[in-house]
């Protein structure tokens, strides 16, 4: 999962994954990206963006790719979401690999 805001999911991210063991799912999260609408030319993309609807987007995508657990990669703003889908779905997740995190919340900020 890609950081932000608005950054989007990078072909590099594919070096960290053997293609003979992993199947490798790059994804750009709502307003993102080549995610559409996206939100630099179109703030109306940013109306239902929220972690929420961000970690249910990842459980669509899960089920439509047909995928039982996944290993979830993420950066920055993408270790929060990959925490959030964890705490969601802890039964869809094998292994949480995440870097550069933070968790948004008031006082890590601050």
């Amino acid at each position: 999962m890609h950081g932000g805001p608005g950054s989007g999911a990078a072909p590099w991210w594919r070096q960290f994954f053997d293609p003979r063991r992993y199947r490798v799912v790059l994804f750009d999260q709502r307003g993102c990206g080549h995610s559409l609408p996206n939100a630099a030319e179109d703030l109306a993309a940013l109306e239902n963006n929220t972690t929420a609807h961000l970690v249910n987007d990842m459980e669509a995508l899960r089920e439509l790719l047909g995928v039982e657990k996944w290993l979830l990669f993420g950066a920055s703003w993408g270790s929060t979401l990959g925490l959030s889908y964890a705490v969601e779905h802890p039964e869809r997740v094998s292994e949480l690999v995440l870097w550069a995190l933070v968790t948004t919340r008031a006082k890590d900020v601050h």
